[in-house]
């Protein structure tokens, strides 16, 4: 059985892979549409790469988060002392 980590993350390369194939699906039809069309086109293929940015950066804060927790936690446990890896 998948864990969430797990289940989320095919979710997540599940909606990419959908959005690039409607893309390239657009790019291929381009050459016939009208200079608006590109416009918009180009306008969500920006907006793509710049949230693709973000989920990127959010994802890397959080694990840094989760680590950085997941540290202190152990170092309460055992009673503030240093790790015998530190």
């Amino acid at each position: 059985m998948k864990d969430a980590k797990q289940r989320w993350s095919d979710e997540m390369k599940e909606s990419t892979d959908a959005l690039k194939t409607i893309r390239d699906e657009l790019k291929v039809q381009m050459h016939l549409a009208s200079m608006d069309a590109r416009t918009r086109f180009a306008a969500m293929e920006r907006r793509l790469d710049n949230e693709q940015l973000n989920i990127h950066k959010t994802l890397s804060e959080l694990l840094a988060g989760f680590r950085a927790l997941k540290d202190e936690l152990a170092k309460a446990a055992r009673g503030g002392r240093p790790s015998k890896h530190a």
